[in-house]
């Protein structure tokens, strides 16, 4: 699949046209210079090409003198290389400037098929008064990727020049959508990271770097995977800044979208109440649930592995349905075994087959009182979540605690750990 790398100075618009060209609001948007840190990535289908991954990239400053904007401009200077095709966007309601100059030599040693965008032009009197643009050289497009005027003529360049590149491409089917949540800082990116096998993500030690959803297709032995690193989610009073309410807002929607959802704790600071908010909206959208305890190595020598989950399940009822993994990223521990965890046990789809149920229900009847609760038979109503209908004789016979066993005997028999399952009781009908 081709990659298309949109690059240009901070605030020319390249979030607003990536948005546009995917279909979705996937970057996120506002005037402040620099929002885009890391670079996210976005299937684009075309016509002749059948698709392409486009790449969003962080603004480029050659001014940046902070720690996180350093390493944004090395990741665009490294990975627009490896683009196939490059959207070089200046900002058409501005004087072109020497650092678009600059930029547009830099992109023309790289020597890869360049299409030049002039972005914000909104009606054709602005762009007949935008002759200074030709200055950057070559064939211009002029658009407006709020307005969408000029982006259907972009598309058709792009088009031409990946089928013109490569030829068709058929679509990559991706086996599952992995989301990392987690408070800042709690390492998400670095096992993100980890798991991609290089730097997708940009990594510091300053709380809230990554404010964009980050995604990156992975291969696991032999199928791919939809990886997407999330902003760290703070805490209602703290989110008082523009940014981390868009980041917040995008991270909570990310759940819906999702097939797997990783939850990612700070083993030095522990549980807090928003992790089990985390896990129930990822259980109650019927959703995958594994939970990461990342930089276990500060804290290793305190607790065994073993103690520290039984005191996370003392906590929450929650934890006992779901596999804990417990990682350290600088010392390479655990990131083997969550892959190979993701690998062996994601389930897709589950259906389960009405006999193998009830056959589970009778091993459920056998432990049950002879004159008490008795389930006549049960089936599936729903994957997602996991619903099962238990026809009964008596709703009162069958109380919490009875129902949590049987729960339990659903879950390990298909091996469906990690997924919400809702039992609903039913009398059956007296004829």
């Amino acid at each position: 699949m081709k990659k298309v790398g949109l690059i240009g100075l901070t605030n020319v618009g390249k979030s607003t046209l990536f948005n546009r060209l995917v279909g979705e609001k996937r970057a996120v948007v506002s005037d402040i210079a620099g929002t885009t840190r890391d670079f996210l990535t976005g299937i684009v289908k075309l016509k002749k090409s059948k698709q392409i991954e486009l790449l969003d990239f962080a603004g480029f400053d050659f001014t940046a003198s902070g720690l996180i904007e350093k390493k944004a401009q090395l990741v665009v200077r490294d990975w627009i290389k490896k683009c196939d095709i490059i959207i070089f966007i200046v900002d058409g309601r501005k004087p072109l400037s020497p650092d678009d100059l600059l930029l547009r030599s830099l992109v023309m040693k790289i020597k890869k098929p360049t299409i030049t965008v002039v972005n914000k032009v909104e009606d054709d009197k602005v762009e007949m008064d935008s002759g200074d643009f030709y200055k950057l050289g070559g064939q211009l497009l002029f658009i407006s990727a709020l307005n969408n005027r000029g982006v259907q003529k972009l598309l058709e360049r792009i088009d031409e020049l990946a089928f013109e590149e490569d030829g068709v491409k058929m679509d990559q089917e991706i086996l599952a959508k992995i989301v990392f949540l987690g408070r800042p800082n709690a390492g998400k990116s670095s096992i993100f990271n980890a798991l991609c096998g290089y730097e997708r993500s940009i990594v510091s030690d300053i709380p809230g770097t990554t404010r964009d959803q980050i995604d990156t297709i992975i291969n696991m032995n032999g199928s791919s995977f939809l990886v997407i690193d999330t902003a760290g989610l703070r805490r209602r009073a703290k989110t008082h800044e523009e940014l981390d309410v868009l980041s917040t807002k995008k991270s909570l929607s990310a759940i819906k979208d999702a097939d797997i959802v990783i939850v990612v704790l700070d083993a030095g600071v522990g549980l807090v109440a928003q992790d089990i908010t985390l896990i129930d909206q990822a259980f109650s959208n019927g959703k995958r649930v594994i939970v990461v305890v990342n930089k276990w190595d500060l804290v290793s020598r305190e607790y065994t592995q073993t103690q520290y989950a039984s005191m996370l399940r003392i906590d929450n009822a929650l934890f006992k349905k779901v596999p804990i993994f417990f990682t350290s990223v600088p010392r390479s521990k655990g990131i083997a075994d969550l892959a190979e965890f993701i690998r062996e046990n994601y389930i897709s789809s589950m259906t389960i087959p009405t006999a193998r149920l009830n056959r589970v229900i009778e091993k459920v009847n056998a432990t049950l009182p002879s004159t008490r609760g008795k389930i006549y038979y049960a089936t599936q109503t729903s994957k997602s979540p996991l619903e099962f209908v238990l026809f009964v004789n008596k709703k009162d016979h069958f109380n919490r605690s009875g129902l949590m066993a049987i729960e339990n005997s659903i879950r390990e028999t298909f091996n469906l750990i990690g997924l919400m399952i809702r039992l609903i009781i039913r009398e059956k009908e007296k004829r």
